[in-house]
């Protein structure tokens, strides 16, 4: 697989971890709306080091600007994917998305650039 191709596979990847989680949990969120909210963050923080270290495994670029791209470009694909979704397929407004969802995708380029450091700093330990 091509490394463009790889990044959008483990964007949709990342995109579908939380969703399918979010499916499984739906119950708890009217009466723990704060518990399923910091669940689904915990969710998609692990898919996208999960996806980040098989990423990282796969290419020969680790530079903290190409990790932090790959995760603008993820959370780009998340976003994609999800107002779609969620606005015309689950019937939320375009406001109610905006002050619930978008801001929590900011952790992926905040993981990914993390990730680029830390892999950085192994791969040049003596």
């Amino acid at each position: 697989m091509n490394k463009n191709l790889r990044i959008v596979v483990y964007g949709v990847a990342i995109w579908a971890l939380p969703f399918v989680a979010g499916m499984m949990l739906f119950s708890i969120q009217a009466s723990h709306a704060d518990t399923f909210d910091t669940i689904m963050k915990l969710v998609l923080l692990l898919a996208v080091l999960i996806f980040s270290t098989k990423y990282l495994s796969r290419t020969e670029e680790s530079s903290l600007k190409h990790l932090v791209n790959v995760g603008f470009i993820w959370a780009a694909i998340c976003l994609a994917i999800d107002v779609p979704l969620f606005v015309f397929v689950f019937g939320w407004s375009i406001h109610q998305y905006a002050q619930d969802v978008p801001l929590g995708y900011l952790l992926i380029p905040l993981a990914t650039g993390g990730m680029a450091k830390a892999y950085g700093i192994g791969a040049n330990a003596q």
